[in-house]
């Protein structure tokens, strides 16, 4: 499951981190692009071969009718990317693709960008941003150090858990290296608790008693190598263009123990059923 960019930002705004544009009313706050190579950690290693490879462009703006359609066009055989409007944003998403070679021929690096709106109180406006002539991911792999994964296998969600992973060093080019930690209930896919920070973040406490017993969840780690440029175009706007490493991992809570006066009464009531059943024996005999 991909951790979104709405899921990164709901991650910034519970930790009162900053988001990469300021608030205005009636603009557009930032246009960007994402590519992103997705890993599954399945034990205690660091993973080494990606699941899936996909991309993405957005724009987001501050009111929903700032605007209603928009496009995205580049020298990409996607070209043009239509965006999908909905609440304050609009954006689009490839499939998911098998290889690295797909996703640059999807969002090819090296090329600009020309990001579209139309229809709502902004008017028709275009903005453009170009991607760097390589890719500028971080060097490793994220992933949860510290026998992560056997650890969180029926880990007690009554006490404090600590997720530790090894950060990444700042690529060139980058001006923005975040890391991104959100975990999320698998069953409906609910963002429950995270963090994020700059690349040098490399832990993160799990309050007690914030996960429930007996409950599978996804944890996912980011490494987003972002490159931003303040006041780019949409008169003020940022942009950014992101390549971001992730890796997620499964794991389920310990089912719930039950308490000790629940235990008592248990113990009591077995023993008090084992003494009807001999009253019954020397009763009718």
């Amino acid at each position: 499951m991909p951790l979104t960019k709405q899921c990164q930002r709901a991650v910034l705004a519970v930790f009162g981190l900053p988001l990469l544009a300021p608030f205005a009313h009636g603009a557009v706050l930032d246009y960007d692009l994402f590519k992103t190579i997705a890993y599954s950690q399945t034990s205690n290693a660091q993973p080494t071969t990606p699941t899936v490879f996909f991309g993405s462009v957005a724009v987001d703006s501050d009111n929903t009718t700032d605007f209603t359609a928009g496009n995205v066009t580049s020298t990409s055989a996607l070209s043009p990317m239509v965006l999908m409007v909905a609440d304050m944003a609009g954006s689009f998403q490839s499939a998911g693709l098998g290889s690295q070679a797909e996703l640059n021929a999807d969002f090819p690096n090296g090329t600009t960008y020309t990001y579209n709106i139309s229809g709502g109180t902004l008017g028709s406006q275009s903005a453009t941003l170009s991607t760097p002539a390589s890719d500028e991911y971080a060097a490793t792999i994220p992933f949860f150090t510290n026998s992560g994964f056997t650890s969180l296998q029926g880990v007690n969600a009554t006490n404090p858990i600590t997720l530790t992973w090894n950060p990444y060093a700042t690529p060139a080019g980058i001006n923005t290296p975040l890391i991104f930690l959100a975990i999320s209930r698998a069953s409906d896919g609910a963002f429950v608790t995270g963090t994020s920070g700059n690349n040098s973040l490399a832990s993160f406490t799990v309050p007690a008693n914030v996960l429930q017993p007996g409950t599978q969840y996804d944890v996912d780690l980011v490494y987003s190598a972002r490159n931003a440029t303040a006041n780019a175009g949409f008169g003020g706007a940022t942009s950014f263009y992101s390549y971001d490493l992730r890796t997620d991992l499964d794991f389920t809570t310990a089912a719930a123990t039950p308490e000790p006066s629940s235990l008592s009464i248990a113990a009591l009531g077995i023993l008090g059923f084992a003494g009807l059943l001999t009253w019954k024996r020397k009763r009718f005999i």
